[in-house]
């Protein structure tokens, strides 16, 4: 009876915290994979602040929920996420060309600010050498005013304000 109990407790332990992260594929080579990791407020500030400190330069984009699709998970269960939520996602790298283009670049990891009903946030965090060779898609200089008026603006629309 205790044996039962023990496992029935141990996969619950387990499946909860297994829920809380799942796998997509990057792109269409199967060259890497997006892990997805739920997160507080307070982890989202903490990083945010470390990845300030630690990168030259990000990425700020918004997605709409309206232009969101399905996504086909590999592995893990995708939470609902009701409301506001916050997320960590790291890029797996799956060929040694993708992860030699991603350590040039220092692009690897992302932070999503999200609310269920408007859109998502996403920074991508990048070195000095990406963000001269993804300037063209938007990057800018941590710390600029162009960095915290693009923040400021995509927050207020993920606050539908």
């Amino acid at each position: 009876m205790k044996r039962v109990l023990c496992i029935l407790v141990w996969l619950l332990i387990s499946t909860t915290s297994y829920a809380q992260t799942w796998q997509v594929p990057h792109g269409t080579h199967n060259d890497g994979v997006y892990e997805y990791t739920v997160i507080t407020r307070q982890q989202f500030e903490r990083l945010l602040r470390q990845y300030e400190a630690q990168y030259t330069h990000a990425i700020i984009q918004y997605t709409d929920v309206l232009e969101m699709g399905e996504e086909e998970i590999i592995s893990g269960q995708k939470p609902v996420l009701n409301g506001y939520y916050f997320l960590l996602c790291r890029i797996i790298p799956l060929t040694h060309e993708f992860n030699i283009e991603l350590t040039r670049i220092g692009m690897g990891i992302s932070l999503d600010y999200g609310n269920s009903e408007t859109g998502v946030m996403t920074i991508w965090f990048l070195n000095q050498l990406g963000g001269v060779v993804m300037f063209a898609h938007g990057a800018v200089r941590i710390g600029s005013d162009e960095y915290y008026e693009r923040m400021n603006q995509l927050i207020s629309f993920v606050n539908d304000e």
